[in-house]
């Protein structure tokens, strides 16, 4: 029996397929044949995605909050405060359930879009095996689902992991007007470790406790450091656990196969589309989505994304990291107390210009940052 044929297939709906196929919704290709193919129904509110703006990347009609100016504690302790918004940014939130909730039903109700909820067993050239059968792509599979091993040992490869809880407190205990970015106010142990804080209202906000590092540790550690953390350092009183999230994002220069065949597309995780040495990802995430879409729409080649400069850059940068010398609290300080806050996030978004970025890494100390680019240099000439 030969398998049902579609114009595009999307292996794996989370968010870089459910943006991709959003955007196709909205396009000139609206009307083509498209299947979408996860294990799971989205509804659940899994993931929380932020990033910093000072334009509009899509879905403003979703953004759960926003935040003007971002906080940043050292490790002795000294506050850091960050007008954004004086240069034109925001750092804005994405719930996962209004995410889902608002891109689902109106794909839901495009005729020439089909779900299947079923398990992906392999992904050739144009076809999709699934637990429910084999499925056909006229045009292109875009595959998030073929995410590479990390495993490289010529690779950096580090791991962005951690435990957030959504807690509701009795009495007034947050500024919503500011989101704790940094709060290196916890023991290190070698390793990247801080508090992220996210207020919603006075009396609720997301709390993470965030690690960069190579393995990961037992669930009791994530929630004692929190514990810890909202009892002793921010000081709370009684706070109630409303909801809960965790994850672990790859923080690697891997190179990714972005274009294995003719008719297959690589995308989200599996694209590189995770910021090497940050792990964000919804800003590109739309940006790339929308490149792709206008590229099918000319039918013109489909853009491979990435700059090799970045790339060194975020190669450097997670090499200073594993050493951890001089120590990740240290190296993210430095970089905000010697830059204009929008230069740091234009840095760290891939959006500054080659002699911005030359002008910030002037700010870092130069020993360690220059030892881990000479090695990145001969690492390459070797590859």
């Amino acid at each position: 029996m030969s398998p049902q044929t579609f114009d595009y297939i999307i292996a794996g709906g989370g968010l870089a397929g459910l943006s991709l196929a959003h955007r196709i919704n909205r396009s000139l290709l609206r009307d083509r044949r498209l299947l979408i193919i996860d294990r799971e129904e989205k509804v659940a509110n899994d993931h929380t995605w932020c990033f910093w703006s000072d334009a509009d990347v899509g879905f403003e009609d979703i953004v759960f909050h926003r935040w003007k100016k971002l906080g940043f504690f050292t490790f002795d302790g000294e506050q850091l405060s960050l007008d954004i918004g004086s240069e034109g940014f925001e750092y804005r939130m994405v719930r996962a359930s209004d995410f889902y909730s608002y891109v689902i039903p109106k794909l839901r109700d495009c005729p020439s879009v089909e779900f299947l909820t079923a398990d992906i067993l392999d992904i050739r050239d144009g076809e999709v095996e699934t637990s429910k059968g084999n499925f056909e792509a006229r045009k292109m599979v875009f595959d998030s689902v073929s995410v590479p091993g990390y495993d490289e040992s010529r690779d950096h490869n580090l791991l962005q992991h951690f435990l957030g809880w959504n807690v509701e407190t009795e009495e007034d205990a947050f500024d919503p007007s500011e989101a704790v970015l940094f709060d290196f106010r916890v023991q290190q142990i070698g390793e990247c470790r801080f508090i992220y804080v996210l207020p919603v209202s006075p009396r609720e906000a997301l709390v993470e406790f965030t690690i960069f590092s190579g393995s990961l540790l037992e669930e009791e550690e994530y929630e004692s450091n929190l514990k810890d953390h909202l009892e002793n350092t921010l000081g709370l009183g009684e706070y109630r656990i409303i909801g809960r999230e965790s994850g672990v994002i790859p923080m690697s220069d891997a190179v990714h196969d972005q274009r294995p065949s003719e008719k297959i597309v690589r995308i989200g995780t599996a694209g590189g589309w995770v910021k090497p040495s940050t792990g964000y990802s919804f800003k590109r995430s739309q940006q790339r989505t929308e490149a792709i879409v206008r590229a099918l729409e000319s039918d013109s080649p489909v853009p491979v994304f990435g700059s090799r400069w970045k790339n060194f850059l975020d190669s450097v940068l997670l090499d200073v990291l594993e050493k951890g010398t001089p120590p990740a609290a240290e190296v993210f300080e430095r970089l905000f107390r010697r830059n204009p806050s929008d230069r740091v996030l234009r840095f760290l978004d891939e959006d500054a210009s080659v002699s911005e970025d030359l002008r910030l890494m002037s700010t870092v100390e130069l020993g360690p940052f220059t030892r881990s680019a000479l090695l990145e240099l001969a690492r390459r000439i070797r590859k």
